[in-house]
């Protein structure tokens, strides 16, 4: 049977610029009919950018996933306005290191 997963919490990374990816709406798995949940809550309040939420990593209340164990229910990727932020910074730390960098240089 397939069981919905309700996310929980804000991600860190997805408030820092990233995109928050969740593949896995559905969960299938195996139970008695008395332990079927109505929903799975997964816990994304330590996701950063980079980071994913396996089906490992949620509390299975006496079912048994029929996924494998490397499954990604959710995970933070950086989002193209990030990649571009982080290379500004970049480009703006290199120029202010050079300029700091140059009149050491001419003394």
């Amino acid at each position: 049977m397939e069981i919905p997963v309700h996310l929980v919490g804000k991600a860190p990374g997805v408030l820092n610029g990233g995109s928050l990816r969740f593949p896995k709406r559905k969960l299938r798995v195996k139970a008695l009919p008395a332990n079927l949940p109505d929903f799975f809550n997964a816990d994304i309040s330590k996701l950063k950018i980079g980071s994913k939420l396996f089906v490992t990593d949620i509390d299975s209340n006496n079912c048994t996933f029929l996924h494998p164990d490397n499954t990604v229910v959710a995970q933070v990727r950086m989002s193209r306005n990030a990649t571009a932020e982080i290379e500004d910074e970049e480009e703006e730390t290199e120029e202010t290191a050079a300029e700091a960098e140059a009149p050491a240089a001419t003394e």
